[in-house]
């Protein structure tokens, strides 16, 4: 019960998310002096194409990656940043993050489709070693038993996550301005170049894997959407993502 009034809390705050989640858009953070420097946060949810962006926005606007406890606490709060895989509200708590930056700076994330996420998580997991029953189907089942994300980019399985973990703060309100789609993509460098007068190249892809396991072998199996269905149920719900019914009782 106290799980669906969280979700109807939180769908009704953040309103009907479709193809992505924003606030009135306000170009923020710009000092006259550095208008290439802007204040701005990025979120990087593991698996939504984050190598990719972080890449467009270093090389456009000098993004720094701070992805461990000793660089995030050397943070100044300013200028474009991203904190790697860690969780922003934790990053708040801890005062690592100021509340004058939050205010000021342009936040945002990428969120992906859950079973493509997924697919993408144990394809990258498995070739690396940190996957400890190199199955598809024990990988899901050890997904329950993740650590939650917190003050680091990995612990175990902690980036299994669902994405909202890394979204919300303690009472459902959402910490970003703008949620964009892995699935439109291309759409995010012309969004940079009309906000902050940017003149960027198409994004490249980064950091992909070797298809272990595909988006089809999910969405063809009924268990494994299931099991799927049920671990993101969250982001289904709040990402507006469409749940592909199981068929199984």
């Amino acid at each position: 019960m106290l799980k669906k009034t969280f979700r109807r809390k939180i769908r009704k705050q953040m309103g009907v998310l479709t193809d992505a989640i924003e606030t009135p858009l306000r170009v923020v953070g710009l000092d006259a002096g550095r208008r290439n420097r802007p204040d701005m946060l990025f979120i990087w949810i593991p698996k939504t194409a984050g190598s990719s962006v972080f890449a467009l926005l270093e090389s456009t606007l000098g993004m720094r990656k701070l992805k461990t406890f000793q660089d995030a606490a050397r943070f100044r709060n300013r200028g474009p940043v991203t904190f790697g895989h860690m969780q922003y509200l934790s990053l708040l708590q801890a005062g690592m993050v100021k509340p004058e930056f939050h205010s000021r700076a342009f936040k945002f994330a990428f969120a992906r489709n859950p079973y493509a996420r997924i697919a993408s998580l144990y394809n990258y997991l498995t070739p690396r070693g940190l996957v400890d029953e190199p199955c598809f189907d024990r990988f899901l089942d050890s997904v329950r038993l993740r650590p939650p994300i917190g003050l680091y980019s990995k612990s175990g399985l902690s980036q299994a996550n669902p994405q909202v973990d890394w979204l919300l703060d303690l009472t459902g309100n959402l910490l970003v301005d703008r949620v964009f789609k892995v699935e439109e993509i291309d759409e995010f460098p012309r969004f940079l170049n009309e906000t902050y007068d940017l003149k960027t190249r198409p994004l490249e892809q980064l950091n992909t894997s070797s298809a272990h396991v595909t988006t089809e072998d999910i969405i063809g199996n009924a268990e494994r959407r299931e099991k799927i269905n049920d671990l993101y149920a969250v982001d289904f719900d709040l990402l507006g993502y469409k749940k592909i019914d199981t068929g199984l009782s």
